[in-house]
């Protein structure tokens, strides 16, 4: 059985950084459980984990839910699958 992927980047769109957040200074990981379709497209997203900031899971979980995922196939067949998707929010510095 292959599991759920995220399409690439060129795919799906890139993560915003909540500018209250840069400026803040917020930085933290989501985790995310997202139920995929056999067609690839988000049932829904919940959090796992949590940033610790409100603002960059809801981010999080607004973005990842408008992606599209490879959908798992098992013999070949595509199938609904449950994955666990990291959002990573980094500042980097000058």
């Amino acid at each position: 059985m292959l599991r759920a992927t995220p399409l690439g980047y060129g795919d799906n769109p890139a993560m915003p950084y909540p500018r209250i957040a840069r400026r803040r200074g917020w930085q933290g990981e989501v985790l995310l459980h997202v139920s995929v379709s056999e067609s690839g497209r988000v049932v829904s997203a919940d959090i796992e984990q949590s940033s610790g900031y409100g603002i960059l899971d809801d981010t999080a979980i607004q973005q990842v839910s408008g992606w599209r995922f490879r959908p798992a196939s098992r013999h070949g067949v595509p199938r609904p699958d449950t994955v666990l998707v990291p959002v990573h929010f980094q500042l980097h510095s000058p």
